[in-house]
Formats: C-alpha cells, sequence, structure tokens
C-alpha cells in the first residue's frame, strides 16, 4: 500500500479567484492544502463511471456501476485516515452527478471516506443495497480477521461504508472508548455505527442501549452561561492590582480589543478557579463562602517558568497579526497550559514553547504530570518530556481543548534560521495528546501557512518574523473545529483526527478590518443540526457552517457569509441572529444581525466608552464588561438593559489598574479578568 508521503505528493490551491455566490467577492485565497492525488483520481475514475451507467442499457450499466463502486472503494484503500480530496468538478461529465446547492464544492475539501459517504447519499436506494450486496461478506471477513486490534476496527469501519461490518467495528470500538472513560469518543463510534446502517432496528437497539449507558455515567460539562432569568448583579470582590500586576498579571502589549497577550481563566471542580498570565498561573481559593463587599479570596501564584526549569520566551502580540489568548484548558481536575512563544531567546538561540499538564494537589501546589516541548531534547528533569511526531520546532498556539481524556492542540512549525525558500514557510498541524500521559496519539498535517501581507508601502506595519496565530479550538459534538488563521477551516473527527471538511474563507486586505481572532468558533444547535460561527481574523466576513453538512442537503454554509461592516468582536449566535460587538458612527453599541440581512444598534455607549473584552451569552442574558461598567441585557426583549454596575467603583484602591476585561460566569458567580485586575459578583 502506498505510504502517506506518496499520496500527499501535491499541493492544491483552493481558487484564489473564484468567486461565491454570497456577494464574497474574489476570495483572495492563495493557501495550499495537502491533496491525496491517487485517492482523488480513484474517485473520478468512479465518478466517470457513475455519469456513464446511468444512461447506459441494463447490462451494460449494470458493469457500469460496479466500476463505479470498485473505483469509490479503491480510493479508501490507497489513502490513510488524515487524507483529504477536493470537491471542486473538475471534468465536464462528473461536474454536476452530485448536488451543490450553496455553490461551495470549489473552495471546499473533504477526508476520503466522506467523499465516498456523500457519494453513496447521491444515488439511489436500489444502488445503495447493491453496494452492501457487494461488500457485505467483504466487511464481515476484515471484522473477523480484525479480532479486538483497536487499529485494524477503525480500518474495517473506515474501509467498508454502509455495511454491517462497518457498523459492527463501530460497536466494538464505542465500547472499548466507553471502558477507557472517554464518553465522547465512544458517542462519535455510535454516531457512525448508525450512519452504517440506518433504520435497522437490531443496530438502533444496540446504539440506544449504549447511548444510555454513556448518559448515565457521564458527567456533563458545559461552559458556563447567565441564568436565564438573571435581574442584577451585586460587586462582592476585587482582586486587584496590588495583588495581581505585583506578581506580573499585566499585559505586556497593549493594543485594540482581541489583539493583545490576554490573561485567562477557567473553572475547577473543586470550586476555584485558575488564571493563567504572560508569566505566571494564579490559583484562587473557591468563592462559594464570598457574600459580601470586599470580602477576601485566597489567591497562590506560581511561575510558569518554574515548571519548565529553563527559560522560555514570553507571548507577545500585535494588533496588525492578531492577540495571543491565554486560554487555560481543564476538565474540572487537570489542567493544560500553553507557556511561552516561539521567539528568540537572551542567547540569541531560535526557541519555541511548551504545552504543559499539570493538577492541583492537596496543598495546592501545582503537580507537573508532563511537558511537551517545542523540539525533542528540552524538557525538565524528572518530569515526563514526550515527543510528538514530526519533530518540530513547534509554536504551540493559544486555545486548546480537553474532550474525551485528549488534549486537542493546534501548533505550527517554526522556521529556523537559514531555511530554504521552501522550508520558510510554517506548516500547520493538530495534535491529539493523551490527557494522562502527554503521549501524541496522532496527529495531522492541515496546510502550509499563508499570513496576510502587508500591502504596498506598509512593510513596517508588521512585527518582523511575527506570525498571525492559530485560533483557539472548539469542541462541537465529537469533533473539532480548527481556524488557522491562514485562510483555512477544518473540522475533524476527535476519535482518529478524520477530516470531515475544510473550507476556504474570503481573505481580508491587511488594511481592511478583520475579526480579532483571539476567541473560539461558536458552537450552537438549530433545527438544521449542530452549527458553527467562524469568524477568521484574516477574513472581513463571518461563515455559518453546518457540522453535518449531509443533514442538511449537503449545505455546509446554513446562511449566507456576512460582511464585517462596522462589527469589532462576535458576541453570540446561531442562524437566526448574530450579536457583535461593534460601532455605530462614532460611538460603540451592542448590535443585533438578521437573517435577512438587517442590522440594529440596541445600546449606545458613552462616547470613548470602550469594549475590553469577550462577552457571555446563554438564550436569555448577555453580560458584558466596557472600561467603564459591567451590563447586562435581556436578548428576549430586543437588548432590554436590564442591569449597570460600575466597574470604577469597584475598582477603588486599585490605582493605575485597567478597568475591564473578558466576562466569565459559574453558577451565579460573574467573574470580569482584566489586564491586572479581577472582578467577582454575584447575579441574582
Amino acid at each position: 500500500m502506498p505510504t502517506p508521503l506518496s499520496l500527499l505528493v501535491a499541493l492544491a490551491p483552493l481558487f484564489q479567484n473564484a468567486g461565491p455566490s454570497g456577494g464574497e467577492g474574489p476570495l483572495r485565497n492563495d493557501t495550499f492544502q495537502p491533496i491525496a492525488t491517487d485517492a482523488e483520481a480513484e474517485l473520478a475514475r468512479g465518478d466517470r463511471a457513475y455519469a456513464r451507467s446511468r444512461g447506459a442499457a441494463s447490462n451494460t450499466g449494470r458493469n457500469e456501476l460496479i466500476d463505479a463502486f470498485d473505483a469509490w472503494r479503491s480510493a479508501l484503500e490507497v489513502s490513510q485516515t488524515g487524507h483529504v480530496v477536493t470537491l471542486g468538478g473538475r471534468e465536464e461529465a462528473t461536474r454536476n452527478l452530485f448536488p451543490d446547492p450553496d455553490h461551495t464544492h470549489f473552495r471546499r475539501a473533504e477526508g476520503v471516506p466522506y467523499a465516498v459517504l456523500r457519494r453513496l447519499r447521491g444515488v439511489t436506494e436500489d444502488e445503495r443495497r447493491k453496494w452492501r450486496g457487494r461488500f457485505q461478506s467483504l466487511a464481515l471477513a476484515a471484522l473477523q480477521e480484525a479480532h479486538d486490534d483497536e487499529a485494524r476496527l477503525a480500518r474495517v469501519e473506515r474501509d467498508h461504508p454502509l455495511t454491517e461490518g462497518a457498523a459492527r467495528a463501530a460497536l466494538r470500538l464505542a465500547d472499548r472508548a466507553f471502558e477507557r472513560g472517554a464518553t465522547g469518543d465512544a458517542l462519535e463510534w455510535l454516531e457512525r455505527a448508525a450512519r452504517h446502517v440506518p433504520e435497522q432496528p437490531e443496530f438502533e437497539r444496540a446504539t440506544a442501549v449504549r447511548r444510555e449507558a454513556i448518559a448515565s455515567f457521564r458527567e456533563a460539562r458545559r461552559v458556563r452561561a447567565p441564568a436565564e432569568r438573571w435581574r442584577t448583579t451585586e460587586h462582592l470582590a476585587l482582586v486587584g492590582s496590588e495583588r495581581l500586576t505585583s506578581r506580573s498579571l499585566r499585559n505586556p502589549v497593549a493594543g485594540p480589543l482581541g489583539r493583545t497577550v490576554e490573561p485567562g481563566l477557567a473553572f475547577l471542580d473543586d470550586g476555584s478557579v485558575v488564571i493563567q498570565s504572560a508569566v505566571a498561573l494564579f490559583r484562587l481559593g473557591s468563592t462559594h463562602g464570598t457574600s459580601a463587599p470586599g470580602g477576601r479570596i485566597r489567591l497562590d501564584s506560581f511561575r510558569t517558568n518554574d515548571f519548565l526549569g529553563t527559560p522560555i520566551a514570553l507571548p507577545y502580540a500585535s494588533s496588525s497579526t492578531g492577540g495571543w489568548p491565554l486560554r487555560p484548558a481543564t476538565d474540572g481536575r487537570d489542567v493544560v497550559l500553553v507557556v511561552g512563544r516561539a521567539g528568540r531567546s537572551e542567547r540569541d538561540v531560535l526557541e519555541g514553547n511548551a504545552l504543559v499538564g499539570l493538577r492541583f494537589g492537596s496543598n495546592r501546589i501545582p503537580v507537573i504530570r508532563w511537558v511537551v516541548a517545542s523540539e525533542p531534547g528540552e524538557g525538565v528533569p524528572g518530569i515526563p518530556t514526550p515527543r510528538v511526531v514530526p519533530d518540530g520546532p513547534w509554536e504551540f498556539q493559544p486555545g486548546p481543548v480537553i474532550h474525551g481524556g485528549r488534549v486537542f492542540v493546534q501548533a505550527r512549525t517554526v522556521p529556523r534560521p537559514g531555511s530554504s525558500a521552501d522550508e520558510s514557510g510554517s506548516r500547520l498541524h493538530v495534535f491529539a495528546i493523551e490527557l494522562a500521559t502527554g503521549r501524541a496519539l496522532w496527529s495531522r498535517f492541515l496546510a502550509k501557512a499563508s499570513d496576510l501581507a502587508p500591502d504596498q508601502g506598509r512593510r513596517f506595519a508588521v512585527v518582523p518574523g511575527l506570525t498571525s496565530p492559530g485560533q483557539p479550538l472548539a469542541i462541537a459534538g465529537g469533533k473539532v473545529f480548527v481556524g488557522t488563521g491562514s485562510g483555512l477551516g477544518f473540522l475533524l473527527d476527535a476519535p482518529d483526527g478524520r477530516v470531515a471538511w475544510s473550507v476556504s474563507c474570503r481573505r481580508r486586505k491587511f488594511k481592511d478590518a478583520g475579526w480579532p481572532g483571539s476567541r473560539p468558533p461558536i458552537v450552537f444547535d438549530a433545527p438544521q443540526g449542530r452549527g458553527i460561527l467562524w469568524a477568521p481574523f484574516d477574513s472581513d466576513f463571518l461563515y455559518t457552517l453546518s457540522v453535518d453538512p449531509g443533514r442538511t442537503e449537503e449545505r455546509l454554509f446554513l446562511a449566507e457569509p456576512r460582511a464585517i461592516g462596522a462589527a469589532e468582536d462576535l458576541v453570540t449566535g446561531d442562524v437566526e441572529e448574530v450579536i457583535v460587538l461593534g460601532r455605530s458612527g462614532p460611538r460603540r453599541a451592542l448590535g443585533t444581525w438578521a437573517r435577512d440581512g438587517g442590522r440594529r444598534s440596541s445600546l449606545y455607549f458613552a462616547r470613548g466608552e470602550s469594549f475590553m473584552g469577550s462577552a457571555i451569552a446563554s438564550e436569555e442574558r448577555v453580560i458584558l464588561a466596557t472600561d467603564r461598567s459591567l451590563y447586562l441585557f435581556d436578548r428576549a426583549r430586543e437588548m432590554f438593559l436590564v442591569d449597570v454596575q460600575p466597574l470604577a467603583q469597584a475598582g477603588q484602591g486599585a490605582a493605575g489598574g485597567t478597568l475591564g476585561g473578558t466576562v466569565y460566569a459559574r453558577g451565579a458567580r460573574v467573574f470580569v479578568l482584566g489586564p491586572d485586575m479581577l472582578w467577582l459578583f454575584e447575579a441574582r
């Protein structure tokens, strides 16, 4: 069988001059991603045979259909798990063979298994029965040979779609994942099992029993949003600049909304709060007992360089290339940090950064469980330092996520000094890392980075050597969405990194307004199925994407792309409505975008008042902070202002501090985390 390297022999452009149907104009997208050309050739051969079968006489048509099936399955055999092919029809005979209702095929790629499944959804039910009849016995034989080998079971499921053998392999893998406690992976395997044998009572019962078992043991972990009927907020406590900036929380780089190095916050199951800054990690004791203004909270702090045993380049950001959000990932017990950023050390040596897994002990001291270093050979004596494959040096991107006992993190290679032109560009990867050990489970090469280039005459507008970070990751069911900041968005299956789809965005001109890029995409549920709101840093459009286009009549775009206009940041939204922070004339305002294109501003903030960080939202409430106040809005009443709490009053005695920041909520506690202060409120 050909090796992955022999298949990834070409870098296919995503058609930079093609124009979509939604009014975006030319994509201006020259980003390249690797394409499995052998598999693509087999799919095209099958498409031609299938096209001939539709107009042929019965005997000839039957033979052509068999040739089409054999070619499509051959594409699976000659490809590996992470390989992708394009959707754009290049031949007249097959261009309109399968539906493209939103005219996005030219800008998309998909994993080979998804490409075959899409073709099988497009054939008649009688033809699907013939597919099963042709490959059923082969799938069952492969299943018997696989025994309990998980890698071989996964290959059976992948290579024999819409067969009983594939469904049984998926059920076995769901059981193995559940036994390990990886309930997210188990649910994804159950989804695949149902996909292979829809409407078969035996398998419907088998998947239903397993789903019930998972639900009974699974601890529901969700992003805590504002309670639906909050009416007011009351200030409880302030961790001011005299307590935080003395420990170096202060942001080292000032800049516009979402374009700085931003501290981040995460909640642990024991009621404590973890905050990551550029150089330190803070742990605030449980806030449950804090019930009076001025109440004191226990604060512990630890320098992140102490975790590594060696100095590492501090994170940095530029308003022209995007922010660097420090977002500690947690499952409620373990914490994973991206520490530092690629740069030159005091020894003038190019260094990357590190991924650190830790857990707080009973003495409130963090215990380092593992460190994934930027390059092999780096590490801390006495601490496991697993290697990632392929070798770096790497720059791990901000915003890793934890799902199903795994850490998912985006990384890009750091070109070494003196690299050739072919080696100078960054290569974008995603790693799945075992949470307990730091061991790399799989990696996916996504694309070669293509950063926004400054316009002629603005060559000094970018910090030399500074590239745009990748967007924080988001979990959508059993899948991981990756915004690269380089013209592409990817949806990967969490269990094995299979690419569901990738899509290119319209890339803006360097000087034009774009999204902060330092917020994770927003995942929402809708009647059409689960969707994703994607606001790429390098684009001037907002995209509403379907997690599973097969459930939306093959539509990837659930709504037409929306131009950024005067928006500055995305708050929340779905197919019907999007809420943004932005400008309305000379003043900033909270804005609402309707699906029909209508836009309105619901509140004009005071002159000179600025947004300071991300807002949070539920179905009925929105909470955001400016550099003056904390605001509570009622979404059900057209963003009616429910309550305002001045932050300046809370900040008395903290001279020199910056007011405002990003809002977080847990239960009835609302936190506002700024560059050098943390406010704690209680909602009622």
